[in-house]
Formats: C-alpha cells, structure tokens, sequence
C-alpha cells in the first residue's frame, strides 16, 4: 500500500505530506483507525479537485463516475511545484524511489 511505502521511507520527517481520497468521512475514519501513516487525508468525495491537476479517471466508461489518478506532487512552501507525476492507469502506484530523489532534491 502507498501509505505503508511512505511510512517505511519516513518521508513525513523530512516534508509535510498530504493525501487527497474520494473516500466518504466514514471510510478515512475506519482507515486511519486501522494505521498510521503519518500522511492526513483530506476528504473529496465529489471528486472536484481532480480536474483542477488534470487527474481525472472515467470509471468505466460510466458518465458522470470518475476518481482521480494515482499523482504526487512535490511543492515547495510558495506552491511552486517542483515534481509531478500523474499515473498513466489506475491503478497504479507511484515510482517510489523517483520520488525519494525528487524529495532529496528539494
């Protein structure tokens, strides 16, 4: 999982982390329940900030039914963003130790 990824590479010791889930209020709940990643989630259930990072997923095919990409973005504390990444499919994880180099070279 990219939480347990993250953690291992203790990467919330060295810069502020954040998740962005469709997941509903009750659902990060049980997930932060079951562990800690060090990485809060900040909840977008309508899937409205997507399309503002160009992130989007059709589901299927299906109208109006879409989650965003797997994307990291690194950004430096004015915003500017100096790594991104958008998954080509979804799923799909992200390149881990691409990311670890993009970190180090904040």
């Amino acid at each position: 999982m990219p939480h347990d990824e993250i953690a291992e590479r203790d990467w919330t010791d060295t810069i502020d982390a954040y998740g962005l889930s469709i997941s509903t209020p009750y659902e990060r709940a049980e997930f932060l329940a079951e562990r800690e990643s060090g990485v809060p989630p900040f909840g977008d259930p309508s899937n409205a900030v997507a399309p503002e990072y160009g992130i989007v997923h059709d589901l299927d095919g299906m109208a109006d039914v879409t989650e965003p990409r797997p994307a990291p973005f690194l950004l430096r504390g004015d915003l500017t963003v100096e790594y991104a990444r958008v998954a080509a499919e979804h799923p799909a994880f992200p390149p881990y130790d691409e990311i670890e180099g993009a970190i180090a070279d904040l």
